[in-house]
Order: C-alpha cells, then sequence, then structure tokens
C-alpha cells in the first residue's frame, strides 16, 4: 500500500473511445504486481463535448427594436452559459458598416447585449449582432453566432436588398429578417423565392422541397436571386 502511496500520479482519460456524450459512471481497476486485483469506489461524471446550441430565436423576436419599449438584445441557450473576459460583442449598422461597441452579461443560459449608443439616436437603420468568446460550464466554447433586427421605420424588404445582409435560417446566424416569409426554425418551400435576397438552410435530415427536388441530411439548400430592387 505504501509503495502505491509512493507512485501514484495523475492521468487523463483519452475519451476519444467514447462516442457519445452523457451521465457515466466509472470506477478505477487495478491489477497488483502478485495478480490481485481491487477496485476504486464507482464515481458519477459527465462527458460533454457540445458546445452550447442556441434554444429559440434571438430577441427581439420580432425583429424591430425599440428601447422606448424596453426591448432586449440576447439570446437563450439550451444550457447555462460563462462569461469572462473573452466574451464579447458588436453591433454593426448594415447601412453605414458602423461598429457599435457594447455591454455584454451571461444570465443563466441567456446572453443580454446592451448597445454603449442609444440606437433611436442614429438614423432608421438594419443591424447586426455578432457575439462570440463564450462557453458552457464544461470549457465548451461556442459561437460566433450573428442576428439582425431593425431600429425606426426602415423597410425590411430594403434590408434585404442589402449587399452584405445575409439571409440565412439557421441557429448560428439568424441574419433572416420578415420579409415575405417570416423566418423560422423550420422551412417550407414551394419553390417560389421572394424576388430579393438570399436564403440557405442546412438540412438536420433529409427534406423534400415541392419545387420537385430534395436535400440530403447535413446538405445545404440555397438560392441568389440576382434581381433585387432597391427602392
Amino acid at each position: 500500500m505504501g509503495k502505491f502511496a509512493d507512485t501514484q500520479k495523475r492521468e487523463n482519460w483519452n475519451i476519444t473511445e467514447v462516442q457519445e456524450d452523457g451521465d457515466y459512471e466509472i470506477r478505477l481497476k487495478v491489477i497488483c504486481p502478485l495478480g490481485a486485483i481491487k477496485y476504486s469506489e464507482i464515481r458519477a461524471i459527465t462527458i460533454d463535448r457540445t458546445p452550447p446550441a442556441v434554444f429559440g430565436i434571438p430577441e427581439p423576436v420580432d425583429d424591430i427594436y425599440s428601447q422606448d419599449e424596453n426591448d432586449q438584445i440576447s439570446v437563450d441557450f439550451v444550457e447555462e452559459i460563462v462569461c469572462d473576459g473573452s466574451t464579447s460583442a458588436i453591433i454593426v449598422d448594415l447601412v453605414t458598416g458602423d461598429t457599435l461597441t457594447t455591454s455584454v452579461s451571461c444570465q443563466g443560459d441567456r446572453i443580454v447585449v446592451t448597445p454603449m449608443q442609444i440606437l433611436s439616436t442614429r438614423d432608421s437603420s438594419v443591424y447586426r449582432v455578432v457575439l462570440s468568446g463564450y462557453e458552457d460550464a464544461h470549457e465548451n466554447k461556442g459561437g460566433p453566432n450573428s442576428w439582425v433586427f431593425i431600429v425606426g421605420n426602415f423597410n425590411p424588404e430594403t434590408a434585404a436588398c442589402i449587399p452584405n445582409l445575409q439571409i440565412t435560417n439557421n441557429n448560428d446566424n439568424q441574419d433572416a429578417i420578415n420579409v415575405s416569409v417570416y423566418r423560422a426554425l423550420s422551412i417550407r418551400s414551394n419553390g417560389v423565392i421572394p424576388s430579393y435576397g438570399t436564403t440557405s438552410y442546412k438540412a438536420q435530415s433529409d427534406v423534400q422541397l415541392d419545387g420537385g427536388f430534395a436535400v440530403n441530411s447535413g446538405g445545404v439548400f440555397e438560392a441568389q436571386i440576382e434581381n433585387c430592387v432597391d427602392e
């Protein structure tokens, strides 16, 4: 026993052979020089290698931000989030290209982004939030994530014609704006695409589109519309 205590050391456990994250119970098996076998007590552990995922649609959920109505710029996750010195967010005015500074706070499973400037004092515009540098309780890093919103009476169909606005539909990059069809976590298509913007969807399962073609799981459906008309 004394010899074992003198030579004990910490070893990192290679968990690459454990395919699924989740809760497990482990114990140590020790084979002594004379063949005796000893077991340690059973310990409960959690294996979590999955980055934190966004839950639902970031706020403002109606795509229109109004500080007068106490709207919040925030995003929820499926688990508790940890913010540290590397957590940051910027807000970009997609019309002027200005980058605005923010403060970021973690509130359980939610991250709140607060602009340092009162946005209503600026001209009506469409803004993109870019959030990065956060992690979950098991140090799995997430992001970057982005989403957009409108301030003032900016026309969303005009926003869709801005060259650097990405009309996509997934949890990490929610640049979709409420134009002809409201953004959603699921997509139904009759094969007819509005005459502005770009739309894409990464399939989590096989998708059959009414237009007569399919997208396999993991594939991306994307359409670039060339005849975007500015107002």
